[in-house]
């Protein structure tokens, strides 16, 4: 019985201490602080005293500046310049090339073609020289054995004789050459043939 009474007072203290807290802070929002509406009414308003006139002495009149250039305000309804950019040239690619691609037969027997882009007559074309790669080669005068197509177009041109003793190292030998046309900045397609008809 005792320990019940004991909780009952404590939980009407408890109300009674919230109860006071509310009333405070219900004053407390109703009546806002007046500090700083206070100080700034308190502050005197300084006496309005006479200002003397001043006595005109004669000084020299100083030097008129010339007029400074000033910018013109753009009407608001035109609309503002806008800057166009400079193109920046294309570099020109430089079409003065050259490579070379091969053959592999898996033989000691190949052949290696040399291209390069050159100008003739103002135009680009593509000169091919076409190579056998080879120890020791004995072949006669052949005519039109050497093909080359370029693009579909085809030029052809002649070899031998050759009469090449090596027995150490493997050895260029040309067997003919061609100018072909080709379309500037575009891939051309290249196959060159060489109709050796003998036996190594």
């Amino acid at each position: 019985m005792r320990r019940s009474n004991l909780l009952l007072l404590l939980l009407l203290c408890l109300l009674i201490a919230f109860a006071i807290f509310m009333i405070f802070r219900l004053e407390r929002a109703n009546n806002p602080p007046e500090a700083t509406n206070k100080t700034a009414a308190a502050a005197p308003t300084p006496a309005v005293t006479a200002t003397p006139t001043p006595t005109p002495t004669s000084t020299p009149a100083p030097e008129t500046p010339s007029p400074e250039p000033t910018a013109t305000a753009v009407p608001s309804n035109t609309p503002a310049p806008t800057a166009v950019p400079t193109p920046t040239p294309t570099p020109t690619p430089a079409y003065e090339m050259s490579g070379t691609f091969r053959s592999d037969t898996g033989t000691w027997i190949n052949l290696v073609v040399h291209w390069k882009i050159v100008t003739v007559d103002g135009q680009r074309k593509l000169e091919l020289t076409a190579c056998s790669e080879s120890y020791s080669l004995i072949t006669y005068k052949r005519q039109n054995d050497v093909e080359f197509i370029v693009d579909g177009a085809v030029a052809y041109d002649s070899s031998g004789p050759i009469e090449l003793d090596s027995l150490n190292a493997l050895v260029e030998t040309e067997l003919g050459s061609a100018v072909m046309n080709v379309t500037s900045g575009r891939d051309a397609s290249v196959r060159v043939k060489w109709h050796f008809y003998g036996e190594y």
